[in-house]
C-alpha cells in the first residue's frame, strides 16, 4: 500500500482524483494523509517519493470558486523526458519541468489538476461563448484550440504517473485495460421522409435550393424504389446495423427518442410502432437500448423522466444508458438528472465537428458534480468519433476517413480503452455517404 499526502482545501476534488487513478485505473492501494499544502505528496513503502507541485486548487480558498472563465488555461508546453515518458507531457497547470534526485521525483506540472478540469468538464459550465442551442462552441473548448483534441491527456497523465511510480520501486499494479470497439447508434430520424409532399420537398430543394442535380437524382431513385417496394424506406437500416455488429463481435447500444416539440426534436408518436419492433430486434441480437432525449430533457428534470417512463412502457426492456441529443450538455445538472434516474452511463461527452478526446480519456469513468462537490455513481462513457463530424463537417475523403479511424484505434488500442463511435441509422443510404461504405465497415474492426 501507497501512501497519498494531500493538502487540505478541496478535499472532495482531490479525493475524487484519487479514486480515478489509484482505485479506477491502477488498481493501487492507498491511504491518504494531510500533508504540504502547496503538493501532492506519493510515499512508496521503500520511502521514495513523488511530489506533484500545487498550481491550481492552492491558489482558491473554497470561499473562492475556480469556477471563471477567466481561470480557464490559454496555453500549453510540453515536459520531455524519454526515460519516463514516451512523448512530451502537456502542461497547462504549472511547469514544463521535473527535478530527479535519488529517492524522489519533483514534477512541477501539476498533473493532478490537469486530470480534474478534463474529467469534471467545468470548462463546459464557464465558456460564454456559446451556438444556437446553447451548447459551448467546439472551437472555444480548450483541447480544440491547442490542437489536443486527438490526443488523450488524461490517459498519458496516468500512464505517467503509472512510470513514475514504477521507476521508484513500486510494481503492485492491477491496470484495467480492456481495449473494444462499441459500435452506437442514434436513430434521430425513424423515417426518411413523412410523406410524398416531403419526399419532393427535398428533391426541389436539391435541384433550385442548393443546386445539386446529382444529390436529387440520388433523392429520386432513392424514394421512388422505396415506394415501389424495390427498398426499404431508407431509414429502415436497423437489420443492416445489426448484422455488421453480429459479424464483428461487437456489442452495439441503439439511443431512441420518445419526446420533444422543438424544431430540433424529431421524434413522433406515430413512430412508436416501429420503435418497438425495433427495440425486439435489437434486443433479440443480445444489444442494449439506451434513451435519446429531446433537447429540453437536457435541463428539465420532469421531462427527462417523463420522457424515460413513455419509453420503458414502450419498449418493455431495460434502459441502460442515454446519449443527449445534438450532444447537448449542462454540466453538471445533466449528468445530475440522469444519475437521479438511475441511468448506468452517458455517451454524450463527444465531438460534432471534431473527433477525439473530448474528457481527454478513452476511458469510461465515474463523474464529479462541481457544484455540490461529489462524485455520482454515473459514468461516462466517452463519444470519440461521429459519422456526421467526419464526412459532414471535416468533409474527408474515404481513404482519409480510415486513415484517421485507424491513428484513433491505435492510440486507444495502446492504453487499453474503448473506440466508442456513432453511426447513424440515416446515414447508411443517405447522399452524402454514398462513397464511406468501406469507411463504415472500418469502423467495426
Amino acid at each position: 500500500m501507497i501512501t497519498i499526502k494531500i493538502p487540505s482545501n478541496y478535499r472532495a476534488e482531490r479525493a475524487y482524483l484519487l479514486h480515478i487513478i489509484f482505485e479506477d485505473r491502477l488498481g493501487i492501494s492507498y491511504e491518504v494523509e494531510p500533508g504540504s499544502e502547496n503538493h501532492t505528496i506519493i510515499v512508496l513503502p521503500n520511502g521514495n517519493t513523488i511530489i506533484f507541485e500545487d498550481h491550481f486548487f492552492s491558489l482558491y480558498n473554497e470561499n473562492k470558486s475556480y469556477l471563471s472563465e477567466e481561470n480557464l488555461p490559454a496555453q500549453v508546453d510540453f515536459l520531455v523526458n524519454r526515460d519516463y515518458f514516451q512523448d512530451g507531457l502537456a502542461v497547462f497547470f504549472g511547469l514544463a519541468e521535473m527535478e530527479i534526485q535519488e529517492n524522489q521525483i519533483l514534477l512541477k506540472a501539476d498533473l493532478p489538476a490537469q486530470i480534474f478540469f478534463l474529467l469534471s468538464r467545468w470548462e463546459e459550465k464557464v465558456i460564454q461563448e456559446r451556438d444556437e442551442l446553447g451548447r459551448p462552441k467546439e472551437k472555444s473548448l480548450f483541447v480544440v484550440k491547442l490542437h489536443l483534441n486527438e490526443r488523450p491527456l488524461v490517459d498519458e497523465y496516468i500512464t505517467a504517473i503509472a512510470s513514475l511510480i514504477q521507476k521508484s520501486g513500486y510494481e503492485k499494479f492491477n491496470v484495467k485495460k480492456h481495449y473494444q470497439v462499441i459500435p452506437s447508434h442514434d436513430v434521430d430520424f425513424v423515417k426518411k421522409w413523412r410523406n410524398t409532399f416531403h419526399a419532393w420537398k427535398e428533391i426541389g430543394g436539391d435541384t433550385f435550393k442548393r443546386r445539386n442535380i446529382t444529390r436529387a437524382l440520388y433523392n429520386f431513385t432513392l424514394w421512388s424504389a422505396s415506394k415501389l417496394k424495390l427498398l426499404d424506406e431508407p431509414n429502415n437500416t436497423i437489420d443492416e446495423l445489426i448484422q455488421k455488429s453480429l459479424i464483428n463481435n461487437r456489442k452495439a447500444v441503439f439511443f431512441f427518442m420518445s419526446g420533444g416539440e422543438t424544431q430540433w426534436d424529431n421524434y413522433l408518436p406515430e413512430d412508436a410502432e416501429i420503435i418497438k419492433r425495433w427495440a425486439d430486434k435489437i434486443v433479440a441480437s443480445k444489444f442494449s437500448l439506451g434513451i435519446h432525449p429531446s433537447i429540453e430533457a437536457a435541463k428539465n428534470a420532469d421531462l427527462l423522466k417523463e420522457e424515460l417512463t413513455n419509453y420503458k412502457q414502450l419498449v418493455q426492456y431495460q434502459i441502460c444508458c442515454s446519449r443527449q441529443h445534438y450532444l447537448k450538455m449542462l454540466i453538471p445538472e445533466t449528468w445530475n438528472m440522469l444519475d437521479d434516474n438511475n441511468l448506468g452511463w452517458d455517451s454524450s461527452c463527444g465531438f460534432s465537428h471534431h473527433v477525439g478526446f473530448r474528457c481527454g480519456t478513452s476511458y469510461p469513468f465515474r463523474v464529479f458534480d462541481i457544484d455540490s462537490r461529489k462524485i455520482l455513481k454515473l459514468r461516462e462513457k466517452p463519444l470519440i468519433l461521429m459519422d456526421t463530424a467526419i464526412v459532414e463537417h471535416m468533409k474527408l475523403t474515404e481513404k482519409d476517413a480510415i486513415d484517421r479511424v485507424r491513428v484513433l484505434k491505435r492510440t486507444i488500442k495502446t492504453y487499453g480503452g474503448e473506440f466508442v463511435f456513432l453511426l447513424h441509422n440515416s446515414s447508411l443510404r443517405a447522399f452524402e455517404y454514398r462513397n464511406h461504405k468501406n469507411f463504415f465497415e472500418e469502423l467495426y474492426k
